[in-house]
């Protein structure tokens, strides 16, 4: 067998894809065989340039779309230019489906834009989390203290007007909420949006910007912020000397 007809015939032979049958049963002979010489060209070891012409109407973009789905399904990384955002809709429609708004390059630097934000970017997020694990107890008091000035404070203003009103109690710990409480509510509000922004780095970076080291720390990441959360779910509210084993 010669190795055009290889070629035509692992063309073709990709996948059992319904939309890929579809496109194929579309394509005519001439279709067919200007995918195949495109696709024979990954065989070869130099540099090649293949032009697929043909008058308005004819199947340019048709061609050109099954040709893209055919290198999707061999892993081959493409990349499509068009001077026209309706252009590449056609040949992204074909190619991909209805869903095609991460075909953008627009789409991904607004995705990654979120991960910089000054108050809920990675980096804020991750400086946050490593303060609260690191000062989560000192971070209590101050928030009792807190707490119990504001108290202080409404009831002189009260008093100031003439209101009657019991003396606040100058057992912060059992009027406001607890530590593990105080803990649990910091953790969620930090590790949401951290988990949030990884992911996005993950998911809209191009692989090559990320090492594959520091792709393993953001997964594993990922896994500690959830582990962590179901071990503070698992310690008893009412256990007493948290604080200071912490």
């Amino acid at each position: 067998m010669s190795s055009s007809l290889q070629v035509e015939k692992s063309c073709f032979a990709l996948s059992d894809d319904e939309t890929h049958q579809s496109l194929l049963s579309e394509l005519n002979e001439s279709q067919r065989k200007a995918i195949c010489a495109c696709l024979s060209s990954l065989h070869c070891s130099k540099s090649t340039v293949d032009l697929i012409s043909g008058p308005p109407g004819s199947g340019k973009t048709k061609t050109l779309g099954t040709l893209l789905f055919a290198l999707l399904k061999m892993n081959c990384r493409t990349l499509v230019s068009a001077p026209t955002n309706i252009a590449i809709k056609e040949v992204a429609y074909l190619k991909v489906g209805a869903e095609i708004e991460e075909i953008y390059l627009d789409y991904h630097v607004k995705k990654l834009s979120q991960c910089f934000k000054p108050l809920n970017g990675w980096k804020h997020c991750f400086v946050s989390m490593i303060d609260l694990l690191e000062n989560c107890v000192s971070h209590y008091h101050m928030f009792i203290e807190n707490e119990m000035r504001k108290e202080q404070d409404h009831f002189e203003h009260d008093n100031s007007n003439g209101s009657k009103h019991h003396k606040p109690s100058c057992s912060g710990v059992r009027v406001h909420k607890s530590f593990l409480e105080f803990v649990e509510e910091r953790f969620l509000s930090i590790a949401s949006p951290l988990k949030d922004s990884v992911s996005l780095l993950c998911m809209h970076l191009p692989r090559s910007c990320i090492l594959e080291q520091n792709s393993e720390n953001m997964a594993s990441l990922i896994w500690n912020l959830e582990s962590f959360r179901e071990l503070l779910l698992m310690i008893s509210p009412d256990q007493e000397g948290l604080p200071r084993s912490w």
